[in-house]
C-alpha cells in the first residue's frame, strides 16, 4: 500500500513540475517574441510580401526559387515567420508540438488558442495568407501588401 502511495505521489509531482517548466518556458519564449522588429527573417519577409504585392501572379515559391540563400530560413511552409517561430520555440522546448502559431512573431488571432482549436485559414494573419492564396490580380496584391506590412509584437 505505501509504495502504491509514494508512487502516485512521485507520478503526481513529475507532472507538476513539467506543467510547471512548460509554463516558464512559455513565459520565456513570449519575451524573446518581443525584439523581432530588426531581425534577418522580418526584412525578407517584408522583401518577399513587397515584391509578391507586385507580381500578383507569383508564388511564395517563385520567389525563394530566385532567392535561395533564404530557403532555409523560410523552413518547409515557405514562411519566414513560421520558420521564426519553429526556431524560437525548439530552442526554448525541442520537444514542443508541431503547431506552433501561438508563437508567430506577428500579432494574430492564434496567440493564446488552445493547439487542438488552432484552424490555420481563420488565423494565419488572421485569415489574410488564406485570402492571399485564393484571390487574383489586384485584391491579391493589396492583400500582399497587408501581409508585408503586418503588426509585430513589440
Amino acid at each position: 500500500m505505501n509504495v502504491f502511495i509514494i508512487s502516485f505521489l512521485v507520478s503526481f509531482l513529475i507532472a507538476v513540475l513539467t506543467i510547471s517548466i512548460s509554463l516558464y518556458l512559455g513565459r520565456i519564449v513570449n519575451k524573446r517574441k518581443l525584439n523581432n522588429s530588426d531581425s534577418e527573417w522580418h526584412k525578407l519577409h517584408y522583401q518577399m510580401w513587397d515584391w509578391l504585392s507586385k507580381h500578383p501572379d507569383a508564388t511564395k515559391f517563385y520567389w525563394l526559387e530566385k532567392h535561395p540563400k533564404y530557403r532555409e530560413l523560410a523552413g518547409i511552409h515557405n514562411c519566414f515567420a513560421c520558420e521564426q517561430a519553429r526556431r524560437v520555440l525548439s530552442k526554448a522546448s525541442p520537444s514542443s508540438p508541431t503547431v506552433r502559431c501561438n508563437y508567430c512573431p506577428f500579432k494574430t488571432r492564434a496567440e493564446g488558442v488552445p493547439l487542438d482549436n488552432i484552424n490555420i485559414d481563420e488565423m494565419c494573419l488572421d485569415g489574410l495568407w488564406m485570402k492571399w492564396k485564393h484571390s487574383s490580380g489586384k485584391e491579391k496584391s493589396r492583400v500582399a501588401k497587408q501581409i508585408r506590412d503586418f503588426s509585430l509584437h513589440k
